[in-house]
């Protein structure tokens, strides 16, 4: 998949539409019989993908000596799109929380369930919502060099980091030490205090934890895509110990 296909399915392109829009770059105006003949599509279907990315703002067509012509949009297209896709996100944010302000108070002894199961992206998405919302905005976080994070798309992976910073959620983070994360950024670890976890510690493992008040949220691969989120004081005292005593062990990184 190109940054191309993954920046426009992530706005909710289907992968030919988004096909269809880089070979239309590629080839710049051209005809939908050539843009059909490239992608080895009849031209009925071509046509839909192109209406589709017409009234996106990302295709235009103009009559050139008789014939169909078709143009790719270009930065000027993508930066629009961007902005409407922003405004409609920052419209449905407001409505929600309007929603939420207007839920009714939960009852005396109603409690959030003890385990949560969640799964698929959306479901990991609602997890982490839940550990956002940190009463002492503080995380410790165990992760392996692959994990949900490294390899979910880049538009999610920046939310993820800007919804953290922006919630000014402090961490300590245990991490395994690779060749290619030997020097961490200063910026880095005044936010994350990273620290490497000894190799003669290290076991493979591939899932993420995060404690945070009275839960632990674990998050498997991209592969397996489920998270568990444990509501337990028990529990995550017990994990937490375990952190400390890993954490006290483990390698401070040289800064860049």
């Amino acid at each position: 998949m190109t940054h191309i296909t993954a920046a426009l399915t992530s706005f909710g392109f289907s992968a030919t539409e988004a096909a269809v829009y880089e070979a239309g770059l590629r080839q710049g105006a051209c005809t939908v019989a050539t843009l059909s003949r490239l992608l080895g599509m009849n031209r009925a279907t071509t046509y839909h993908h192109l209406h589709v990315l017409e009234q996106r703002g990302l295709a235009h067509k103009r009559m050139e000596n008789g014939r169909l012509v078709v143009t790719m949009a270009r930065e000027e297209g993508l930066r629009a799109l961007f902005n409407f896709e922003e405004a409609q996100y920052k419209e449905r944010k407001e409505r929600l929380l309007e929603v939420c302000a207007k839920l009714p108070a939960p009852k005396a002894a109603e409690r959030m369930p003890d385990v949560q199961y969640f799964s698929g992206l959306a479901g990991i998405r609602m997890a982490l919502e839940i550990a956002f919302r940190t009463k002492s905005t503080h995380w410790d976080i165990l992760a392996p060099k692959k994990n949900f994070f490294s390899d979910i798309d880049e538009a999610y992976a920046a939310y993820y980091l800007k919804e953290r910073k922006d919630r000014r959620i402090t961490s300590r983070s245990l991490w395994e030490k690779t060749s290619e994360n030997v020097r961490v950024s200063r910026d880095v670890i005044k936010e994350r205090q990273p620290r490497f976890i000894p190799k003669v510690h290290m076991l493979p493992f591939h899932a993420v934890l995060i404690l945070f008040d009275t839960r632990a949220l674990f998050i498997s691969s991209v592969r397996e895509m489920q998270a568990v989120l444990i509501n337990s004081a028990d529990i995550s005292s017990t994990l937490q110990m375990q952190f400390n005593v890993l954490w006290e062990l483990s390698e401070v990184p040289a800064s860049k």
